[in-house]
This record gives C-alpha cells, structure tokens and sequence, in this order.
C-alpha cells in the first residue's frame, strides 16, 4: 500500500516569556499543541502557517526560522513536520478554527507545559532553552504518540 505524504507545518511564539499554545478537543480527548496545520495545494510552508495562525489564534504572524522538524509515520502516513518560530505583528486573539478543534489558547510557561498534554512530546525539552541556532531534527516517530 502507498504511504499518503503530508506537510505540516507549526508555529512557535512566545509573549511575555509565554509559549502560545491551542487546546484542541478531538473525539473527548484533550490535548495542546503549537499553533499550525496542513499545508494546501499550492502553498508555501510560510503561507500555510500565517493562514493557520489566523484561523486558530486571531493573531498574524511573520515567520522566522526553521527551528525544528520532525517525522511521523503510521501504517497508511508519512507526515513531515516543520516548525518554525514566528512573531506577533498584528491582529488580536480570535478563534476562527474551521474544522472546530481549538478550544482555547493558552500562553503557558516551563513549569505548565510540564503538568500538560502536548504535542509533539519531544519538543518540550527545547522550548524554553535559550535559542538553537541550528533546526533541530526531533527524529521519526510513530503516531498517534
């Protein structure tokens, strides 16, 4: 059977020494994760994440780095995950989700990140140590995680 490829794409941003993150609810089950989606016909990762910022936060982004990547599979995907960090520049908080998974969004720090559910898991380790200057590889990971 082919594997089904996708790109994601994440956005990481901090305010006030904050990580901003969605609380998504699918199927009952509760869990944050950086703002960010899959990335359309057409689109450049950047677009796809400004477009994705906007629908879940109300907030409009300008995108910096690549910071992070990862690789999920599972028996029928190949997903490739990129994560950038990006910067309030204007906009206010709205929650415009049209697939209806955002709850909430929440700015968390170290201490709350670590009483949480968040994905992608290997990711907290890096969030709040000061900047990598080089994008991390997270590894190939199987999910759902």
């Amino acid at each position: 059977m082919d594997k089904t490829r996708r790109l994601r794409v994440g956005g990481i941003v901090y305010k006030d020494g904050k990580l901003m993150i969605p609380k998504h609810n699918k199927e009952g089950n509760e869990y944050y994760v950086l703002p960010g989606g899959g990335i359309e016909e057409g689109e450049t990762p950047q677009e796809a994440l400004i477009r994705e910022f906007k629908e879940e936060t109300g907030f409009d982004v300008e995108i910096g780095r690549l910071a992070y990547y990862k690789v999920l599979i599972n028996g029928k995907d190949y997903l490739l995950d990129l994560i950038f960090e990006c910067e309030i520049v204007g906009g206010k908080l709205e929650i415009n989700d049209p697939d209806k998974k955002v709850q909430e969004i929440k700015f968390v720090d170290k201490n709350e990140l670590d009483k949480i559910v968040f994905y992608p898991k290997q990711l907290k380790e890096y969030l709040f140590k000061k900047q990598i200057k080089e994008a991390v590889f997270l590894g190939l990971h199987h999910y759902p995680e």
